[in-house]
């Protein structure tokens, strides 16, 4: 895809029980500035059991159950 000129490439998370997107990027040149025109302040908690996501100025919350990361019941090891 490289060698194609694709720049940047959606497809479905492995990991999300709700069947999300993922983007991945070859190139930053994807991008069409390189400052961001919109910035956010995000809490994170993390526990034993998930990690959780909460914009400041919002009430939702996106939890992130280490189960939904778990092979066979180990957390695998980076590539």
């Amino acid at each position: 895809m490289r060698a194609a000129g694709v720049l940047a490439f959606e497809y479905e998370s492995a990991r999300d029980s709700n069947n999300g997107i993922c983007l991945a990027l070859y190139n930053t040149s994807a991008f069409l500035h390189n400052k961001p025109n919109h910035t956010e302040q995000w809490l994170c908690e993390t526990t034993a059991n998930e990690v959780m996501f909460k914009p400041l100025y919002n009430s939702n919350i996106h939890h992130f159950p280490l189960d939904n990361f778990l092979v066979d019941g180990v957390l695998p090891v980076q590539a």
